[in-house]
């Protein structure tokens, strides 16, 4: 709701973060147009905050926004580059982008370019269920069907290795958490991106 997001824009703001990351939601039915307008007018009255706005890209089970780039186009092109994306690595590969494949991400970032969008933050997480399956399963990095060597090619490409990574894996324990972020880390050392 427009309470709840203006709500936590401002405290947001009090923490002085950065960026604030959105589920684009369902359609629930009305089609994905319907869905992106009315998507577009919840967020457009905070666009300016200082805040800036992510939505997350979904897995696109069911009647969910944000499973192909394109949605993301209907929407940059009614708001324009006011919001970002914050790219979740297990939710592309569950919505059928094979990021196994370098070429498949050249092609993602050819196409968000497309939309004059931009990628700004990753949600970096494994994936428990099989490409294109459209099931919104996490697990640690390295464990799952994405696998370690997919991080390697996020890490070391110009446009990915430049962005924030954020784990999103299950929560476990803390060492669960260390272990995951030291992956990482020694893949952004590995490549000179810490």
């Amino acid at each position: 709701s427009q309470v709840l997001l203006e709500y936590e824009l401002l405290e947001s703001e009090r923490l002085k973060a950065d960026y604030y990351v959105i589920h684009p939601g369902s359609h629930k039915g009305a089609g994905v147009e319907a869905g992106i307008k009315n998507l577009t007018g919840n967020i457009k009255p905070f666009v300016h905050s200082s805040v800036k706005i992510l939505v997350e890209n979904t897995a696109g089970q069911g009647d969910m926004l944000g499973g192909r780039w394109e949605e993301f186009g209907y929407l940059f092109d009614s708001i324009g580059t006011a919001v970002g994306i914050c790219f979740d690595t297990a939710h592309a590969f569950q919505a059928g982008y094979d990021i196994r494949d370098a070429q498949v991400i050249s092609k993602i970032l050819e196409e968000i370019k497309k939309y004059s969008a931009s990628i700004m933050l990753v949600h970096a997480n494994d994936s428990v269920s099989v490409l294109g399956s459209h099931l919104d399963r996490h697990q640690h990095i390295g464990r799952g069907y994405i696998g370690r060597k997919t991080f390697e090619l996020l890490i070391k490409n110009k446009y990915f290795g430049a962005l924030p990574f954020i784990i999103e894996t299950p929560k476990v324990n803390i060492e669960a958490d260390r272990r995951n972020l030291k992956i990482l880390r020694v893949l952004g050392i590995k490549y000179g991106k810490v």
